[in-house]
């Protein structure tokens, strides 16, 4: 059976991860836990403009 290497690295001192291909940051949703807030880059995270939100299995959410 095959590893396959996490896309994802740390981000230093947060509870989210940056994906390689695209520098997008994801952060579990800390107050629900059921999805991801995405932001397209590091700036965008800092200042909590996100791009959109992941549910758990992959699907777009509609409404953040």
């Amino acid at each position: 059976m095959e590893d396959t290497p996490d896309p994802f690295d740390p981000v230093r001192g947060r509870r989210a991860r940056r994906e390689r291909d695209t520098a997008e940051i994801w952060q579990l949703h800390v107050l629900h836990g059921d999805h991801r807030e995405v932001y397209k880059a590091p700036k965008g995270f800092e200042q909590g403009v996100r791009d959109r939100s992941v549910w758990s299995d992959g699907s777009l959410k509609e409404r953040f």
